[in-house]
């Protein structure tokens, strides 16, 4: 694996460099903000049609035929990596790449993505009261998500935007502490596989 993104900083760069050299930004609309956040409720959307499958929250495969091959995270090479952590890696680096394009924070830039020290065990039991049912908690990340739109709806701005999306990672975070789901490493693997991809795969349009 080529992509070893250990720093939030380091993520919002790789996120947003992948996105503008794939097309992702041409010929957008003039406010496409709210957009990319409807496009990143549909990834906590595929993670919830993982879970309805039978898929485990930790699960990671892909597909050769009608044959799911469920594999470690490396080495994935040109296959297309599918499951729960991959959806959820996807919502963040969705997160990162408006970070990249608006120029806002999301927290300290120097934050190790592998923070295993984010939550206490204290606090990760606090959050499975919400995240301990895996479907239940993507419902509940889609409602930690919802005001990002509310912000940019009501004219709050870039600011609290920022701070809506950061509250958001967060909480992903601690769904996949609760699940045991390895978020850096699907980041990763993720950003590593849509390098390898065409601009503007498939003829979408963002």
């Amino acid at each position: 694996m080529t992509v070893n993104i250990t720093t939030l900083g380091e993520l919002i760069k790789e996120s947003h460099e992948c996105a503008l050299q794939h097309g992702w930004w041409d010929n957008i609309k003039p406010k496409p903000i709210l957009e990319k956040i409807a496009l990143i409720h549909s990834e906590l959307s595929e993670a919830l049609e993982e879970l309805r499958k039978g898929q485990t929250p930790t699960a990671v495969y892909h597909e050769e035929g009608e044959t799911k091959m469920y594999v470690p995270y490396y080495p994935m090479g040109k296959h297309k990596p599918e499951g729960v952590p991959v959806e959820l890696a996807d919502a963040v680096i969705r997160v990162a790449d408006l970070a990249g394009r608006y120029e806002f924070d999301l927290g300290n830039p120097d934050f190790k993505i592998s923070n295993s020290q984010l939550y206490s065990a204290q606090e990760i039991e606090e959050h499975k009261k919400w995240a301990g049912d895996p479907i239940d908690g993507i419902d509940y990340l889609h409602n930690l998500l919802t005001p990002a739109s509310r912000a940019m709806r009501d004219g709050s701005g870039l600011v609290r935007l920022s701070g809506e999306l950061g509250f958001f990672v967060l909480g992903i975070y601690a769904y996949c502490m609760v699940h045991s789901i390895d978020l850096p490493g699907a980041i990763n693997m993720k950003c590593e596989y849509n390098r390898s991809r065409s601009y503007r795969h498939g003829g979408k349009s963002a």
